[in-house]
């Protein structure tokens, strides 16, 4: 997936357009956009791309998650 791609799946999936994504928005967000992971993949990809450890992911943190996905 290109960094565009994801920067665009990324807008769509904040949902509260705070400018970063809770495990919950994400979680919804690979739904809707029709991918298909296990949940203890997802949670556990998420806590390793949440390097600042603050409970959300912001843009650059996501293109981490999505090329570890």
């Amino acid at each position: 997936m290109k960094v565009e791609n994801i920067n665009e799946l990324f807008k769509q999936m904040d949902a509260n357009g705070d400018g970063s994504l809770s495990l919950q928005e994400i979680t919804q967000g690979l739904v809707k956009a029709g991918i298909t992971v296990d949940a203890g993949k997802i949670k556990a990809t998420f806590e390793a791309a949440d390097t600042d450890k603050n409970g959300s992911i912001d843009q650059e943190e996501f293109v981490t998650f999505m090329a570890k996905i």
